[in-house]
């Protein structure tokens, strides 16, 4: 099926084939162009063509603008974060401790390109469980955020979600929990309840509930944020697929296997519907759909589901992957 990307995608490539033509490849309106191209290819799931496009893209703007231009840190930012989902964390490094050098010369420590590149590089520190690196990162970025924007701006409670986050994966529930409050209240005062910043930074909370085997209150937080999302932009959003993933495994913890298999199929309709067949969250939501098959004793289903996420991560991920050798371990799981 066609995806929204697909008709992106098909709009920009002709766009960009004219500027090509009428403006040669190392335009800076042609550079941008394919880093737009990128970028719907990398939301697609088609890392390594995004990456492809960022790296042409780059080259253009350093010929056109030279090394310290801002455009070239935001593409080195975006090639970056393309690197990071490909598990390229060095490279991806050094493209982030890179732009933000650039971005740093350019503006100073104060001003929000500054910050966004210091959140970008603590959330690959954070992935990587650097936790002490990105901490510092994290702080420094609030703290630059509420000089730039004062106290009360919805920046400020992007940061907060960010250390809420991190507390939670190194287990300070309480501190993450606080972040997370802090954050929601801030976006409802800033941005009003109907508002999906708003609601995301509430359903977090949830995550924190699941870590602390509060199921019951994980499964009201979400089934809150689904009913208040799906009245602002329908069914057919991201978000809700988040939310649906998450309300799933509340639901299994809390015994209702019926449930869970009906939020977590939900959940991969609307990625399919979203971005087509072939997706990364395609395959991690039929990879935890092939769990919970195998769980409810239904294993020729859930061997089935396991092939299909494994088959879907080969085509997608580089070689060395950890979520291809997560689907490789629990396939071979199935098989002993």
């Amino acid at each position: 099926r066609r995806s929204r990307f697909h008709a992106a995608d098909s709009l920009v490539v002709a766009g960009l084939t004219t500027q090509r033509r009428l403006l040669g490849p190392d335009h800076p309106i042609t550079a941008r162009s394919l880093g737009r191209l990128a970028s719907i290819r990398a939301a697609a799931g088609l890392f390594p063509e995004a990456e492809t496009l960022y790296r042409e893209a780059l080259a253009a703007l350093r010929a056109h603008h030279g090394p310290e231009h801002p455009e070239v840190a935001l593409m080195m930012n975006e090639l970056a974060g393309v690197r990071q989902e490909q598990d390229a964390f060095e490279e991806a490094e050094q493209l982030m401790q890179d732009a933000l050098a650039i971005r740093r010369r350019r503006y100073g420590d104060r001003h929000a390109a500054v910050i966004q590149s210091m959140r970008s590089l603590a959330g690959l520190l954070r992935e990587q469980d650097r936790y002490e690196e990105a901490r510092a990162l994290y702080d420094a970025a609030l703290e630059q955020t509420r000089q730039v924007y004062g106290d009360a701006h919805p920046t400020v409670a992007a940061a907060l979600n960010d250390l809420g986050g991190l507390s939670a994966d190194v287990g300070a529930y309480d501190a993450a929990l606080d972040y997370y409050e802090q954050a929601a209240r801030l976006a409802e005062t800033a941005l009003g309840q109907a508002h999906m910043s708003a609601i995301g930074y509430r359903s977090s909370l949830a995550t924190v509930y699941l870590y602390q085997g509060r199921y019951a209150d994980a499964r009201d937080v979400l089934q809150e944020s689904i009913a208040r999302a799906v009245s602002l932009v329908g069914e057919q959003h991201m978000a809700i697929a988040d939310f649906r993933n998450n309300l799933s495994y509340a639901l299994g913890y809390l015994g209702d296997a019926e449930a869970s298999e009906h939020e977590l199929r939900k959940a991969l309709a609307i990625e399919q519907a979203l971005y087509g067949e072939r997706h990364t969250e395609v395959a991690t939501t039929m990879a935890s759909l092939s769990t919970l098959l195998w769980d409810a004793g239904r294993h020729d289903e859930a061997l089935t589901t396991a092939e299909q996420a494994l088959a879907l991560r080969r085509q997608l991920l580089p070689p060395v992957h950890t979520d291809l050798g997560n689907s490789l371990y629990s396939l071979g799981s199935m098989y002993m």
